[in-house]
């Protein structure tokens, strides 16, 4: 009997981690999302005329107020002292200098999070 409750124990323990897994990688894609579309917002309430790109004197003029300067650093996940450097860095390495909407959503949607493996492999691709 001791046998059979140490078996259904383990069994019930291995399925409730493999619900928490499941889990946590369904709430790690909502905030993904939920993260994007708050970027989305960002570069909108930015892009000025509407034209789907924004450049330095876009993104320096919104910058001006602080409220947004805190905005755009909470949204962006980086402290507010680098978020004039953060897109600046992001339109100089652009054709023209003025960023898209999506390669803003997608250079900044993980801007804030920790170096990973991943994030290395990303960055030296992008590099080749």
């Amino acid at each position: 009997l001791s046998i059979l409750t140490a078996v259904v124990s383990e069994n019930m323990l291995t399925s409730t981690g493999v619900q928490e897994h499941e889990l946590r990688m369904q709430t790690e894609e909502e905030d993904r999302l939920q993260h994007i579309a708050t970027l989305k917002e960002l570069f909108d309430a930015m892009d000025e005329d509407s034209s789907g790109c924004i450049g330095p004197p876009e993104f320096e003029k919104f910058l001006r107020k602080a409220e947004n300067r805190q905005r755009a650093a909470k949204t962006c996940a980086v402290p507010t002292r680098h978020i004039e450097d953060v897109l600046g860095t992001l339109a100089d390495s652009t054709q023209g200098g003025t960023i898209s909407s999506e390669l803003f959503i997608e250079y900044l949607v993980d801007a804030g999070n920790a170096v990973t493996e991943k994030s290395l492999m990303k960055l030296e691709f992008r590099m080749k």
